[in-house]
């Protein structure tokens, strides 16, 4: 067996189910926080923390997961980066209005440098198609064309995961860009 199939071995259900979960740990806090020093918020597992950065905070949460836990299992820490991180770019309504697909990926890339020196290891990418200004995320999309919103989620994941890095995700500037809630959506019919 190699090493992913020895650990989920060593997993209880319980476990395993854990690791689906991300608790919100500090900024933007919309569901379960975790507070500093609480190992007990990791058991029976957590996968991932969102809403904060900071790369000595996310640290010592990281040190909490793989010293205290059962299985030193890592954690994902999560924050979304729509339009940059440190350096901020045009919402990406208004970045995707370029038709620019090289000038997508290079603030992807600066954004996911910037997060990645932060201690942010994934971030999501809205790439809904926007039919709906009621859903009020109509803006964190590339627009409604399908064509577009597609070019413009292969430019981010692209920037953020660092196309042609020889470290691919472990390269010290990217970061995973995972599918946002938004995309799942159904458009809202007027």
């Amino acid at each position: 067996m190699n090493r992913i199939e020895n650990l989920l071995a060593a997993m209880t259900v319980e476990e395993k189910i854990g690791q689906l979960n991300m608790v919100a740990a500090g900024y933007a806090v919309t569901g379960r926080s975790w507070q500093a020093g609480q190992p007990r918020a990791f058991a029976p597992g957590v996968s991932a923390v969102s809403s904060t950065f900071g790369s000595q905070e996310i640290h010592a949460m990281q040190k909490i997961a793989v010293e205290k836990t059962r299985l030193s299992i890592p954690l994902l820490a999560g924050f979304d980066v729509l339009h940059g991180h440190r350096t901020i770019f045009p919402i990406p309504l208004a970045e995707a209005a370029s038709f620019e697909p090289r000038l997508w990926e290079a603030s992807a890339r600066a954004a996911a440098i910037e997060a990645a020196a932060d201690g942010i290891s994934m971030t999501s990418r809205p790439c809904s198609i926007s039919r709906a200004i009621r859903a009020g995320t109509d803006r964190e999309g590339a627009g409604e064309d399908p064509w577009v919103v597609t070019q413009f989620a292969i430019a981010k994941v692209r920037g953020f995961q660092g196309d042609g890095l020889p470290e691919g995700l472990a390269s010290a500037g990217a970061v995973a860009a995972r599918l946002s809630i938004s995309a799942l959506w159904r458009p809202l019919r007027t």
